[in-house]
């Protein structure tokens, strides 16, 4: 892709140049006005995922897998052990 025919530059070269990523030049050449920024973003390793869980549910899946009866299965093996006694603590 030629960014101007008379200047004969290619797009990389010139996004390059002047600084600006490849996709965000293809972006705002065609109009794409579906994206607004946000003022204050949250960042990544302060969002909270809504399914994660709390921290009494982590500290009784710790005791479950750290149980002296469990010492010495792995975590897959544990978790399917407990699931056929029928106490589940969390999914797989």
């Amino acid at each position: 892709t030629v960014l101007h025919r008379s200047a004969a530059m290619p797009v990389t070269r010139a996004c390059a140049l002047v600084g600006v990523p490849r996709s965000s030049y293809y972006r705002l050449s065609r109009g794409y006005t579906h994206y607004r920024p946000v003022q204050d973003p949250v960042p990544q390793a302060r969002r909270r995922q809504p399914a994660a869980l709390s921290g009494a549910e982590r500290a009784a899946i710790v005791e479950v897998l750290s149980a002296a009866d469990h010492a010495d299965l792995s975590v897959v093996q544990t978790y399917w052990r407990v699931f056929d006694a029928g106490t589940v603590a969390c999914s797989q």
